[in-house]
């Protein structure tokens, strides 16, 4: 890290950027943690529905230029794409295009609860539907994990995507081990930072220990999905295909 020193100081503004914008829409995030989020995003109050979304977007694009951020500090960017994309506006893109899509299932997943309360066939066929949707949710979490980190490669997010999806083929369980092991040691760094906290009573100091452990996980977690990714180079994109 100490080699790197200059990027976990980005990460670390981030991260205190992106804990004031949670602690500036405490209420917003209190209905999100609550399970409220129907809530918000039918709500009659349309300032209520763009501060959701906006700190939604927020949260993402931070979050993927983070990864971005440090996997082109890894791995520089790759000669396998003509493009030249903007991190910060590929990171926002890519955002933008998650936060639809979440948007998207959410609207879905209400669709299908009211068919479950229905009652007759649609019931089970609800079932069916929703455990269809989290298979299909859990393994598209899995194959695209290596987007963020494509991103920062150079790549747009649908070439991202491309690459993440091939790169992972044939390795799923290896994919799901690597991921549970990031899991589980932010986990820990998040679990040693409540335990430091605990009996603390100076809101700065836990304020400025939190975002810096917040930071030294993003930039684990980053950092072992760079040096995990496949090489882009080897994997080819869809919008290849058949081209000189």
């Amino acid at each position: 890290m100490l080699k790197h020193v200059n990027v976990y100081g980005i990460l670390l503004i981030l991260t205190a950027i992106h804990g004031t914008a949670y602690f500036l829409n405490s209420d917003v995030l209190l209905l999100f943690t609550n399970g409220s989020a129907g809530a918000l995003l039918f709500s009659p109050d349309i300032m209520m529905q763009a501060r959701a979304i906006g700190l939604l977007v927020m949260s993402l694009v931070i979050s993927l230029y983070s990864l971005g951020l440090v996997s082109r500090t890894m791995r520089g960017k790759t000669n396998a794409t003509n493009s030249n994309p903007s991190l910060f506006f590929s990171s926002a893109a890519f955002a933008i295009l998650v936060v639809a899509a979440v948007l998207g299932l959410y609207v879905f997943m209400s669709a299908v609860q009211s068919l479950a309360a229905s009652g007759g066939i649609f019931t089970p066929l609800s079932v069916v539907l929703s455990a269809i949707l989290a298979i299909a949710i859990g393994i598209s979490l899995i194959k695209f994990s290596f987007a963020p980190t494509y991103v920062g490669m150079g790549f747009l997010p649908k070439e991202a995507l491309a690459q993440s999806w091939h790169a992972t083929r044939g390795k799923l369980v290896q994919t799901i081990i690597l991921l549970f092991i990031i899991l589980m040691v932010t986990g820990f760094i998040q679990g040693m930072l409540d335990l430091l906290t605990e009996n603390m009573n100076d809101d700065s100091i836990i304020a400025v220990l939190s975002f810096a452990g917040s930071a030294v996980g993003l930039f684990y977690s980053a950092t072992v999905l760079a040096l995990s990714a496949p090489e882009a180079g080897n994997v080819s994109t869809p919008r290849k295909h058949g081209k000189k």
